[in-house]
């Protein structure tokens, strides 16, 4: 080969390698970017589990002594279901919290309204399932 040729093909792959740190810059930056929302949805699922594992244990206290036992166990696996509503189990509860009972009926009405805004946000359906559209489409969840 001639030196001509040989500049000729250096010449040649120099745009080549350009274009190739070009996309593995931007592959990186993806990829950082996708392993940061890994970390802050694993953060929020550990967030999530503490605060149910919080108010899982409130409940169990609140309850303690105002239901039976047989009742125990389904009013803490859907809390403030309609076992709740229950006019005498509502009523003790109310005589337990005594002054604080207003706040406490707010702050549930509060959790199930963020609730069911995170599950329309999400789309997750009432059988605790995510919507089609969503698991073909992830881009419409930072709509």
């Amino acid at each position: 080969m001639s030196g001509i040729e040989i500049i000729g093909i250096v010449l040649g792959t120099i745009p080549l390698v350009i274009s190739a740190l070009e996309h593995y810059q931007d592959t990186r930056q993806v990829v950082s970017t996708w392993r940061r929302h890994v970390r802050v949805t694993q953060s929020l699922m550990r967030n999530l589990q503490t605060e149910h594992g919080k108010l899982y244990n409130t409940c169990e206290t609140l309850l303690g002594g105002i239901v039976p036992s047989t009742m125990l166990l389904p009013m803490l696996k859907e809390p403030f279901g309609s076992l709740w509503q229950n006019d005498d189990v509502r009523e003790r509860i109310e005589q337990r919290l005594d002054h604080m009972y207003y706040v406490f009926a707010e702050n549930v009405k509060d959790m199930l309204a963020t609730i069911e805004q995170l599950k329309s946000n999400l789309g997750i359906d009432a059988h605790a399932k995510v919507s089609d559209y969503l698991l073909s489409s992830p881009s419409s969840l930072t709509q």
